[in-house]
């Protein structure tokens, strides 16, 4: 059974205008696991969340003006816009003005899908519809995940695969598959099942899922796993994190220690393998020799050190919003030869484009979302979808973000907007 709390008393009390905008809400969550397919428009990909959110963001200002609900402040909307702000300044100083504008919308987007989020759920049981419709969503795309796999070994010229699988990168190339499922790339995959796989463990503690918990969750653990990222050290972490958060004081506080020491190295050494590797690499500028045995950078490394440097270039502004911030020439391991722009690095991918401030800011906006869902007495966890999506918010964005840019990732701008609307509820019930 689930406990229902008595804020769900104002999502019973929906007005229609309001249940049908809820219900766009759900379908909105629902198509943040489809990257593909999608259409290409101005240089950008739009898929069906894109096309969603315009009817969503129109509904919800009918809802305020309808049912006069006012726009609830809260004190991260104003680090939000001073992020906001930021990425303007590097649109309007950009050395591509031209290139940078356009993107300044589409970041446009993504904050007011996190505030459009925050304002549509109201209670603890719209978060919990929202988990279910996101769980429905993810346990479709890692079943094409899987599907994808199998196929790799038995029918390896079926026509799926030129969508669902993924060249193997940075890595040696063999005979195993590394998947992208309705994703572009596997990592980010990872990412949303990271999110994914804390929501699934949240619904077994709270009996959501019941039977279908065990089945869920192997099914998305084998669909992450098939990602072959360095993401997956944030995966781990996550789980870990989630067993320390939700552990019962009373019972085996020592399995709920080492989960969360083993999610700490699995982050760390994630990035630690990120970034250096013992395999010689023919394009590597330079390289290390302790003890005699050769070191190489990684074309991560090698990418946050141009980010970094395209910042200290670009100190005020940076070079422009949503322009190359490195320039890496790097050959992988199947002789396939690359040239990498991407930062590969949340922080550093922002503030090699917008600058010192941008930089700045978001890891102030970062720590804020983080302040904002864990400070819990380990009473209250057990209840609590604020710490679990300050878990998922760890996992996902922090951890991840170290060995990947997702800044721009539609679905964690929905997480922030569930953060957000979770943290105002409970604070609003400690007031009363």
């Amino acid at each position: 059974m689930t406990d229902i709390s008595e804020s769900d008393e104002v999502s019973s009390g929906r007005s229609g205008l309001e249940t049908f905008v809820f219900a766009l809400f759900l379908l909105l969550i629902f198509s943040l696991g489809f990257m593909q397919p999608n259409i290409r428009f101005s240089g950008m990909r739009l898929q069906a969340t894109d096309i969603l959110f315009p009817l969503l963001f129109v509904g919800c200002i009918a809802v305020a003006v309808k049912e006069r609900f006012a726009v609830r402040p809260d004190r991260t909307f104003v680090l939000i816009a001073v992020y906001f702000l930021t990425l303007a300044s590097a649109a309007v100083f950009s050395v591509r003005p031209a290139a940078s504008f356009p993107r300044l919308a589409g970041e446009l987007f993504l904050v007011l899908l996190a505030l459009g989020t925050a304002f549509i759920v109201r209670s603890e049981k719209d978060i919990r519809f929202a988990v279910f419709a996101w769980i429905a969503a993810s346990s479709l795309v890692c079943l094409v995940a899987v599907v994808t796999a199998a196929l790799f070994y038995i029918d390896r010229d079926n026509l799926l695969l030129n969508y669902t699988l993924h060249h193997y990168g940075s890595l040696p190339p063999g005979n195993y598959p590394r998947v992208h499922s309705t994703f572009v790339y596997p990592a980010m995959l990872a990412n949303y099942l990271t999110v994914s796989i804390v929501f699934l463990l949240f619904g077994k503690v709270k009996e959501w899922f019941r039977r279908s918990f065990w089945p869920l969750f192997v099914l998305h653990l084998a669909a992450a796993g098939f990602t072959v990222t360095p993401g997956l050290g944030g995966l781990i972490l996550g789980i870990g994190l989630f067993v320390w958060v939700f552990r019962d004081p009373a019972n085996s506080p020592r399995l709920a220690f080492v989960a969360l020491a083993i999610g700490i190295l699995a982050a760390i050494g994630s990035v630690v393998v990120s970034a250096v590797t013992t395999r010689p690499i023919s394009s590597s500028p330079f390289w290390f020799e302790p003890f005699g045995y050769r070191i190489d950078p990684t074309q991560r490394l090698l990418t946050w050190i141009g980010a970094w440097q395209t910042m200290l270039e670009y100190p005020l502004t940076g070079r422009g919003l949503g322009l190359d911030v490195a320039r890496v020439y790097f050959e992988a391991p199947s002789g396939q030869k690359q040239m990498l722009t991407d930062a590969h690095n949340t922080w550093l991918n922002i503030g090699g484009q917008a600058g010192i401030p941008g930089f700045l800011a978001s890891i102030t906006l970062t720590i804020a979302l983080i302040g904002r869902s864990l400070p819990l007495r380990i009473s209250e966890a057990a209840s609590s979808s604020r710490a679990m999506l300050g878990v998922a918010f760890i996992a996902a964005f922090v951890a991840q973000g170290f060995v990947g840019s997702f800044e721009n990732a539609r679905h964690l701008w929905v997480l922030i907007g569930l953060l957000l609307a979770s943290a105002r509820m409970r604070e609003a019930s400690e007031k009363v």
